[in-house]
């Protein structure tokens, strides 16, 4: 009887392997790369968390202290960092307020620095005034040239310090400022213009005389600045 040759059997462990697709692979790298975007999207959201507990507030949040000054029965809020040198926060009344701040003027092409004295109108000579019952008798014959607009004229020398007076001629209500020669070469002369604010109280104003070159807006800026506080 003739022998039968069986078949092999089927290897079932190579049979149930199939080899991955294209599809399949795509597939998978795409699920990766989605996977590492979520992952730099994670640690950006934590980066910039650590670096905004590390600051501090945005300027838009930063208040300044506001203290109270009442000077000649009116009171004024002014911020801390206004007052010349260090200044009680605490609110009292003062015989006189000084200030410090720096000003845009058209004309410069930086901000002034602006000292500015506050006192009772009764201390306070306005420099307008002193222009017409004061400095036109006693100025010397020479004018000088300036800021376009203003006329200076010296004292005489037995009336001041040498000091100069300028000032426009063709307002009812004029731009006075007294100046004062620089004490060092090269220095710039020191100015002083003096008011009487609508609300009563009294301002003195010192700068450099290199300010003058803005005298136009000046008025206008420094009131703003009063009306800030509470002093116009």
């Amino acid at each position: 009887m003739p022998l039968m040759r069986m078949a092999p059997a089927p290897n079932t462990a190579l049979a149930g392997t199939t080899r991955p697709t294209a599809s399949a692979i795509a597939y998978n790298l795409a699920g990766l790369a989605v996977l590492a975007a979520l992952v730099a999207v994670a640690a950006a959201y934590l980066l910039d968390f650590h670096m905004a507990s590390h600051s501090g507030p945005p300027p838009a949040q930063t208040m300044t202290t506001l203290v109270s000054r009442t000077i000649g029965g009116r009171e004024l809020r002014i911020p801390l960092d206004w007052f010349r040198g260090e200044a009680s926060p605490k609110d009292e009344f003062a015989s006189q307020v000084e200030l410090r701040a720096a000003l845009a003027l058209e004309g410069l092409d930086r901000p002034a620095t602006i000292d500015v004295t506050l006192l009772p109108r009764s201390r306070v000579r306005p420099s307008a005034m002193l222009l017409d019952t004061v400095y036109l008798r006693d100025f010397g014959s020479e004018t000088l040239r300036g800021a376009p607009g203003l006329v200076g004229k010296r004292l005489l020398p037995e009336r001041g310090l040498g000091e100069t007076v300028w000032y426009d001629p063709l307002s009812p209500a004029p731009f006075v400022a007294k100046c004062m020669a620089p004490v060092e070469t090269g220095a710039p002369g020191r100015c002083l213009r003096s008011v009487v604010l609508p609300s009563g109280v009294g301002a003195v104003y010192a700068f450099d005389d290199t300010v003058l070159e803005g005298w136009m807006g000046f008025d206008a800026v420094v009131k703003r600045m009063m009306t800030t506080i509470g002093a116009w």
